[in-house]
């Protein structure tokens, strides 16, 4: 057994002790099972982007009266959630993805299989061979898919789906280049948009009245907000260096907290900087409505959804146009600022020409005037005419 392998065995197992509740999840929900319905496969199960998406789109597939079976790859929290939107069965092999992808096509009239993300790429084959007709999304960009060793698992998934959407251009040319795959009508660029839905304004003002009550100092500067998991790929550190150097504002970050949390905070978080935790859609929604600006500190990023709810808020996004696709959605001193580099320096900068006066009012203006128009719900409209 190599060093991957054990690591994998040795986090499944840690997954089922966190989660022992999950191994109802083992077996088939046959009770729930309805007819002609669409497979969604995800390889994770954490509260994560992929895992998120995949909830987001299950849950607008039935709200339209499709009928879902969800496939996760892992136990975890989102689980549970998954179940109750759509019968949901945790897998631990190929060999058990089979079988139910059988069963469920000779039983019950499945016939189609959306994937998401390239980590799932190597179960494509399978659902081929079945006669499954599949969609595939891609989310990772070429640094990452090299990182985690997702070369093959992405070929697969290119070779053998009917269709793969992409979110950007440059990450469709980039992962065709990485796993030498000339481009094809069948790879589709569509931005998934947002499906956050903004709460009512009480509960704006609520979120909002209660977040400043709590740190009273953001009543006294402006605000600088970070959203996503703390992460080096979210550079989370820069987010705190950054931070360091401008007292003169208060940074707020909000997201589930990572190992990396800890290694930052060894070289000393700032006076000036709150860690909120992961907090749901209301209490983020005062979170937005306190901001001055989006701080989007990633070093590598597809195009992360926190751009479109933070524009929904008519917030102003300062990206590096080198992270990923931000520079495909914020026009430069429009809806924000892109820098050349992901560095603390160009951010400083984006920032102190960001909050300028003139600058500031100048892009609030252009997103009253240009309110955001991304709809999530369109996005699973045109995954759902993919099928034929």
């Amino acid at each position: 057994m190599n060093l991957i392998t054990s690591k994998k065995l040795f986090n499944r197992i840690k997954r089922i002790l966190t989660y022992p509740y999950d191994m109802k999840f083992l077996f088939f929900r046959k009770k729930r099972v309805k007819r002609n319905g669409i497979v969604l496969l995800i390889h994770e199960s954490d509260r994560l982007g992929a895992s998120l998406l995949l909830l987001h789109t299950a849950e607008e597939m039935v709200r339209r009266n499709k009928h879902v079976y969800i496939i996760s790859l892992q136990f975890g929290e989102l689980n549970s959630d998954y179940s109750k939107i759509a019968p949901t069965q945790v897998i631990f092999s190929k060999f058990r993805f089979k079988q139910i992808l059988k069963r469920l096509k000779e039983k019950y009239g499945y016939s189609k299989l959306l994937m998401i993300t390239a980590a799932v790429g190597g179960y494509a084959h399978i659902a081929s061979n079945l006669d499954y007709q599949i969609v595939s999304e891609i989310h990772e960009l070429p640094p990452v898919i090299t990182k985690l060793g997702l070369q093959n698992s992405t070929r697969d998934m290119l070779l053998y789906s009917r269709k793969v959407l992409f979110s950007t251009n440059d990450e469709k040319n980039g992962v065709l280049r990485l796993v030498n795959i000339k481009d094809s009508d069948r790879f589709i660029v569509k931005s998934q948009g947002t499906y956050y839905q903004k709460p009512s304004p009480n509960i704006v003002e609520s979120a909002k009245g209660k977040l400043q009550s709590r740190y009273p100092q953001i009543l006294r500067k402006k605000v600088i907000i970070g959203v996503g998991n703390t992460s080096y790929r979210k550079g989370f550190d820069i987010f705190i260096n950054v931070a360091k150097e401008m007292p003169q504002y208060i940074f707020l970050w909000a997201g589930k907290k990572e190992k990396f949390f800890n290694l930052v905070k060894k070289n000393g978080l700032s006076s000036n900087f709150v860690y909120l935790g992961q907090l749901n859609d209301n209490q983020l929604s005062g979170v937005y409505s306190v901001a001055s600006l989006l701080l989007l500190s990633s070093r590598k990023d597809t195009l992360p959804s926190t751009i479109f709810e933070s524009l929904l808020f008519n917030i102003p996004v300062i990206g590096s146009r080198n992270s990923g696709g931000v520079s495909s959605v914020i026009q430069e001193g429009k809806n924000g600022l892109l820098t050349n580099e992901v560095s603390e320096n160009d951010f400083i900068s984006a920032i102190n020409r960001g909050l300028l006066n003139g600058n500031y009012t100048r892009m609030k203006e252009y997103l009253i005037e240009n309110p955001l128009n991304n709809s999530f719900c369109d996005y699973i409209s045109f995954i759902l005419q993919l099928y034929v």
